[in-house]
């Protein structure tokens, strides 16, 4: 039988993943946008923020550079995302240990330690102190819940993440089965029903993004209320 664990205790180790997984994937994403940004097309970060659904608060490529990665009042910066992950983290220290919250810390004392202009390259180390948190719950989180809620929402929110950015169906499709094996687990806390829906919806590789999206949006039932 699974030990017990809290509604509000699922869902901050839920969102630890997901903040952690966000961090580590908008990170590969924003250099590849970069890149666009400054060889080819300077408002290609417009679209950039239609695909991620975030609002589009910046006057330029120069601004969206500064304030998407550093600044704190944007929630929609990767140093917010750092942050909400780190919020989390400290809450439950008691489960996912000192050793695995360091990861985060670290993270977030090398942002700063950096330059409010500097380059996206600077931040690499923290895409692998993210790596290596995901790591230390694998090996270090004894708690077959604690660790699974974790991977839960690391692994929806890369299918997210992935899907608003139209990444090709085949893997899409992995990205899910990834997710729905570690899902099964937890039949109380998501909703197998928006599952089996997700995965007619995706049943070819012209399905409707939108209600894919919402789909996957609801499958976390504390969320859903």
């Amino acid at each position: 039988m699974a030990e017990p664990i809290s509604l509000p205790k699922a869902e901050r180790l839920f969102w630890l993943g997901r903040y952690t997984q966000r961090v580590y994937a908008v990170l590969h994403f924003f250099r590849k946008f970069r890149d666009v940004i400054i060889d080819v097309d300077a408002g290609a970060y417009c679209n950039f923020c239609d695909l991620l659904g975030i609002e589009n608060r910046y006057a330029s490529s120069r601004d969206f550079f500064t304030r998407f990665l550093f600044d704190r009042d944007d929630g929609s910066s990767l140093i917010s995302a750092l942050i909400s992950a780190h919020d989390n983290a400290l809450v439950l220290r008691e489960e996912i240990k000192s050793e695995t919250l360091a990861f985060i810390q670290m993270a977030i004392a090398h942002v700063d330690g950096l330059p409010p202009t500097a380059d996206v390259v600077r931040w690499q180390i923290v895409g692998d102190y993210m790596l290596a948190f995901l790591g230390a719950v694998e090996e270090r989180i004894r708690k077959p819940r604690v660790r699974d809620l974790i991977e839960i929402g690391w692994h929806l929110e890369s299918f997210d993440l992935h899907l608003r950015l139209n990444y090709a169906y085949d893997r899409l499709l992995d990205l899910r089965g990834r997710l729905e094996r570690r899902l099964l687990r937890e039949p109380e806390l998501f909703d197998q029903q928006k599952f089996v829906a997700l995965k007619e919806e995706m049943a070819l590789p012209l399905f409707d993004k939108s209600r894919a999206l919402t789909l996957a949006g609801q499958l976390f039932r504390v969320d859903n209320g």
